[in-house]
């Protein structure tokens, strides 16, 4: 017989133990809410009072933008330990809502228009950024809703993996060998360690297009799958020669992929994949508290690192910025409010797009050869017009969607992209797909990149490392291992 006693306990036991979980995962909110003040106040103090001071309904604006990213970051957290969602809401927090508060309170704006911004412009820029995050929150809320947390299982891409066979491991080695004579035979060794050397490298190509650089960045992404795979047989049997062929492969992966080489979203988005694949971030929150660190103090510091002409000038690079946050906030490398507020000033003086600047930066891959009335990137698309100081500057993914179609354009893409981005996340977090196990962890770094921008070239990066997984777990490189 049932007895009606033993359910009832296990029921009360279970009823506990999720009031437990509840209440542990709104104290870990609420601390997460705590240290999004903390950053403000620390980072910025008196900012959004002088953003106040300089005109009310900007002040206001841009507080608002401030509450609308955390509130983005919390919900996200809230729902998944990591997840495209609040990597979003991490980059609006501090390069739409803080570093404009620090560009305010030091009267610095990077790539300003001749006669600058006026309160109007910068207003329109902030609202521009509140219409994408109320959209982006309200449909994301909506379609979150429809999503168990986390189930079935602990969403980690290695429980969708298993174990590579040694020869396919084998086959990726050679690919990753191939990939680095590739490589070194186009860059130079010091391409390889310093961005510097390998433009150099890029301009002494003839022939150098967008297509050859899409397949640099194909050959980037061959050993990062390597190791991926030689990790899945770590894990099913830990001994010295899969140890080894792991820590090559890491290594191999670090090398072609080093910081001050590649772009700086690039060596996030490889680090953070890689990070995520061997276990880490396993706690709420924890990702938050990294890439808040990373996009702080690393961020503008492997900016300076990347113009060196040396190894032993790297060593030598400014390191101010681990002292100076506000200083560091109103440079270039936090334009991204700068350049939705030109997105403003352009579609002003010479309307909408209309559609074919994002056609051409969703294909930016495409060789001018084939397609000779291609455009440039976006941010240099608007930098001739406006009398820009400088051209290879980003564009935020929300001006993308400003610039071609106006404001129903930011509400439109906004409603996709979260769509897309709450898939995905869904996607990962609830089934044990091979293709999504492997390439998810690695977007979520690639959405910093695509979230600032240009499109045409974080698309293009992203593109070609996706691909590559994707195509290399096509081949059966890994497979899928059945949820327990």
């Amino acid at each position: 017989m049932i007895d009606v006693r033993e359910i009832a306990a296990a029921d009360e036991h279970t009823g506990k133990s999720n009031a437990a979980a509840s209440s542990t995962s709104a104290m870990f909110t609420l601390v997460a809410a705590a240290f999004l003040v903390l950053i403000s106040f620390m980072a910025i103090p008196g900012g959004l009072r002088h953003a106040l001071e300089i005109n009310v309904p900007l002040g206001v604006s841009l507080g608002l933008v401030g509450l609308q990213s955390a509130a983005l970051i919390l919900i996200n957290g809230r729902k998944f330990r990591f997840s495209i969602g609040l990597v979003h809401g991490i980059f609006c927090f501090i390069f739409l809502y803080l570093a404009p508060l620090a560009q305010l309170k030091s009267g610095k704006f990077p790539w300003v228009p001749r006669g600058g911004f006026s309160p109007e412009v910068m207003l329109d820029a902030s609202l521009v950024v509140n219409l994408w995050l109320v959209t982006w929150i309200s449909a994301s809320l909506f379609w979150l809703s429809r999503i168990p947390s986390e189930a079935p299982g602990d969403g980690f891409s290695r429980r969708a993996l298993a174990p590579a066979s040694g020869g396919r491991v084998a086959v990726l080695a050679v690919l990753s060998f191939v990939a680095l004579g590739y490589l070194v035979s186009r860059l130079g060794v010091d391409g390889l360690l310093l961005r510097s050397q390998a433009n150099e490298g890029r301009s002494n190509l003839s022939g150098s297009s967008s297509l050859q650089l899409l397949i640099s960045y194909c050959a980037r992404a061959v050993p990062v799958a390597f190791f991926v795979a030689a990790l899945t047989r770590v894990r099913e049997s830990r001994n010295a020669s899969t140890v080894a062929t792991a820590i090559i492969a890491l290594a191999l992966s670090i090398a072609l992929n080093f910081p001050t080489a590649t772009p700086r979203f690039w060596a996030a988005a490889i680090v953070l994949g890689l990070a995520i694949h061997m276990g880490f971030f396993k706690r709420h929150w924890t990702l938050m508290y990294a890439l808040s660190f990373g996009t702080f103090m690393l961020f503008p510091l492997l900016g300076s690192l990347r113009n060196s002409r040396s190894l032993a000038d790297s060593g030598n690079a400014n390191t101010s910025a681990l002292s100076d946050i506000q200083a560091e906030l109103s440079k270039g490398d936090y334009d991204s409010f700068s350049m939705v507020s030109n997105s403003v000033v352009f579609v002003h003086h010479y309307g909408a797009d209309g559609g074919g600047q994002l056609i051409s930066s969703l294909l930016g891959f495409v060789p001018r050869s084939l397609w000779p009335g291609k455009s440039v990137g976006t941010g240099s698309y608007v930098a001739e017009p406006l009398n820009l100081s400088y051209d290879n500057i980003s564009f935020p993914l929300m001006s993308e969607f400003h610039l071609n179609f106006g404001w129903i354009g930011v509400v439109l893409g906004a409603l996709f992209v979260s769509w897309l981005c709450t898939k995905v996340d869904a996607a990962y977090w609830r089934s044990n797909s091979p293709a999504i196990g492997f390439v998810y962890p690695f977007a979520i770094g690639f959405v910093m990149f695509i979230s600032r921008g240009d499109l045409m070239s974080s698309f293009t990066f992203s593109l070609g490392g996706c691909v590559t997984v994707l195509l290399l777990v096509r081949l059966g490189v890994v497979r899928e291992r059945p949820l327990k």
